[in-house]
């Protein structure tokens, strides 16, 4: 039995990878991904408030590009002109690799 891969129509979306090198960050474009965004305030105090929102990247193993990424917690995601950490990413196997889910929250 095989697992499909996510469907292209479903991966219309695109980010940006920014890795940690000695400079600074290098960057690469990755596309042809899923992104869900959910949107979080916490209030601290009556004029203290803090944006936690995050996104959830779907990076399929077989259709998103370009092939062979590696995400890490630390690195960051440019996502429509906001800028996440990454949290966690995750691999899914079933009988094969099939993608990773890339957890990542504002900074």
């Amino acid at each position: 039995m095989t697992v499909m891969p996510i469907p292209k129509a479903l991966l219309s979306d695109s980010v940006t990878l920014l890795v940690p090198d000695g400079d600074g960050f290098s960057s690469a474009d990755i596309s042809a991904v899923r992104v869900q965004y959910s949107s979080a305030v916490r209030e601290y105090s009556a004029v203290v408030m803090r944006d936690e929102s995050e996104i959830t990247v779907y990076y399929d193993l077989v259709n998103s590009r370009p092939v062979g990424v590696s995400f890490a917690a630390g690195m960051l995601l440019l996502h429509e002109g906001r800028r996440y950490e990454i949290l966690s990413a995750e691999r899914f196997d079933a009988f094969s690799p099939h993608h990773i889910r890339i957890k990542a929250r504002l900074v």
